[in-house]
């Protein structure tokens, strides 16, 4: 079976012009440019918080001979400018998209008849771009979404353009369940169903743990799994997980620009690159620049990012991909305003506590990474992933170390720093079978995970000092020259094997189990004179079961039971 690529699909629409409208959203969706794109949601105050201004600039020429049934060829033109206000236009901007490709859709005079209301036309076209109907990030396996016995949202790389989504804590506004803590200003730190992580992330299936804000320029969808979610992940994800599934070089053309300008400083500008060098041979290169501002006095981000992606086509059965990227995030560490009298400070929300110039965060990711994909048989296929990351991240923050005292107008300041370098080397090898055994479909998965971890932290703590609430600590200056409160270094290797089979029960039923199986060895030394150092080995099992049943198409009830640990290491 060869490797598939991406289909199109043929559904029947009774509705005059239908070639031309669903050609036009198709266009918009692969090539539109920005030229202004809506602001970052809640860089508004008050009133106007949640709203965004998004100025859209759309070229289209659309022509086309796919055959219409018993309507012709249609050809179309279409100059379209759309103004709209975030969320509350957002409905008006997709009905603009359509009305005008309609509106310039002629039909070919000739011996064939014109479309009458009511004929069957047959489209071609991609499905919804806001749906997804599979996911990999939940079994390891191309599975329908309905066949999978645990909730997961998929957010689509059309909502997260439509949105002007870059960062965690906006997509996940668009996820029941989760939610974004502030993870001191310099962090992602979702919280599923009451379950905070700093460190349950993933990139395409592989461990991406260090704690930095990650941004959205190069990826093609996110998948956000609620509850444990072990078998796949391994080590954590109690309360689940984040999957980024990066844009992949398929060959398709992609030229797009995104500039975005808000209030408040914002200017940002990104940039998706695509095409094929070769029928076997495709090439991708997403690039992302930031430097903006903040609602927050003296908040100042810088964003860099370079990611390149190539995809060789082996054969008819065997595929390699390579993935790079280059970031780095450097930003000012907002923590935000103290309380007063247990509810938060009353004064202005624009007010920044501490010292802005000794309040920042700086990181650095550089990884590769490379999958292969290989088709033994019709029924017997392998996917290898191998991946290196190398991670250097240093903050410091000054921050209301205590609440307001509305007698003295007091605050009390407090500070520290930290530094972290991590490397990270991770590997996968799955094996899927899909074969009928006893009358019944499986999918059997037989996976296996070995990698290592190398870490060196540091962190100084600063003395805390008593400021008017007119000074707010703008003039606290951390003394950097204490001794280090903490100086370690750690390596931890692991290795995991799982097994997971999807059985087509019924028609309408099916089956889901597995079990994984973890161990970690780690080495812990500590660099401050008098501290010791140790070792230690984890070993855990990881089980999981579902059953699924179909109601209708489309429409599933499920029930599933998983477990999760985190090792003491």
């Amino acid at each position: 079976m060869p490797i598939s690529s991406p289909s199109w699909s043929r559904t029947p629409i009774s509705m005059p012009n239908a070639c031309a409208s669903m050609r036009a959203r198709e266009w918009v969706r692969n090539r539109r440019i920005h030229f202004a794109d809506m602001t970052r949601p809640g860089a508004l105050p008050g009133l106007f918080h949640d709203i965004g201004l998004r100025l859209e600039l759309i070229f289209i020429l659309i022509w086309h001979g796919q055959p219409a049934l018993r309507a012709g060829k249609c050809t179309s033109f279409a100059f379209m400018t759309g103004f709209s206000m975030r969320s509350m236009f957002l409905a008006g901007a997709a009905l603009g998209a359509l009305l005008p490709a309609a509106a310039f859709a002629q039909t070919e005079t000739g011996a064939e008849p014109a479309a009458r209301s009511g004929d069957v036309l047959y489209v071609y076209g991609l499905r919804n771009s806001y749906r997804e109907d599979d996911s990999r990030s939940v079994t390891r396996t191309d599975t329908p979404i309905e066949e999978i016995p645990q909730s997961v949202y998929i957010i689509t790389r059309d909502v997260i353009d439509d949105q002007a989504m870059s960062g965690m804590d906006e997509l996940v506004r668009y996820v029941p369940g989760v939610t974004m803590e502030q993870g001191e200003g310099h962090r992602d730190a979702p919280v599923f169903r009451g379950n905070q992580t700093t460190s349950d992330f993933f990139v395409d299936g592989m461990r991406d743990d260090l704690q930095y804000l990650r941004d959205l320029y190069n990826v093609e969808r996110v998948d956000v799994i609620k509850g444990a979610a072990a078998l796949v992940f391994g080590r954590g994800t109690g309360g689940g997980a984040i999957n980024r599934v990066s844009k992949p070089a398929d060959g398709r053309d992609v030229r797009a620009l995104s500039v975005t300008l808000g209030s408040e400083g914002q200017r940002r500008v990104s940039g998706d690159f695509g095409t094929a060098l070769s029928p076997d041979f495709g090439f991708r290169l997403n690039a992302v620049l930031e430097d903006s501002g903040s609602f927050r006095d003296d908040v100042e981000i810088e964003r860099r990012g370079l990611a390149p992606a190539v995809r060789f086509d082996i054969s008819d059965r065997t595929r390699l991909e390579i993935f790079g990227e280059y970031f780095s995030d450097d930003r000012t560490v907002d923590r935000g305003v103290p309380s007063q009298n247990g509810r938060p400070w009353p004064g202005s929300t624009r007010s920044f506590f501490g010292n802005p110039d000794a309040s920042y965060s700086e990181i650095e990711v550089a990884t590769l990474r490379g999958v292969l994909s290989h088709e033994l048989s019709d029924t017997l296929s392998f996917r290898g992933s191998v991946s290196f990351g190398d991670y250097d991240k240093f903050y410091q923050n000054t921050y209301p170390g205590g609440p307001v005292d509305p007698v003295a107008g007091t605050v009390s300041i407090s500070s520290y720093n930290s530094g972290t370098t991590r490397q990270n080397l991770l590997a996968q090898a799955d094996l899927i079978w899909e074969p009928v055994l006893a009358g019944m479909q499986h999918t059997i998965l037989i996976g296996l995970e070995a990698g290592r971890q190398e870490s060196v932290n540091t962190r100084i703590n600063g003395p805390a000092a008593v400021f008017s609430i007119t000074d707010r600590g703008r003039t606290y200056t951390p003394n950097l020259n204490l001794p280090l409160a903490r100086d370690n270094s750690n390596d931890l290797d692991f290795a995991a094997v799982l097994i997971q089979d999807q059985i087509a029960l019924t028609n309408t039923l099916t089956a889901v189990a597995g079990v994984r199986f973890d161990r970690f060895d780690l080495s812990y030394t500590d660099r401050i004179p008098g501290q010791s150092d140790y070792a230690r080995t984890d070993e855990f099992v990881s089980p999981r079961a579902g059953l699924i049943w179909e109601v209708t198409p489309g429409v599933s009830l499920y029930g599933g039971w998983s477990r999760a640990s985190l090792p003491q290491s």
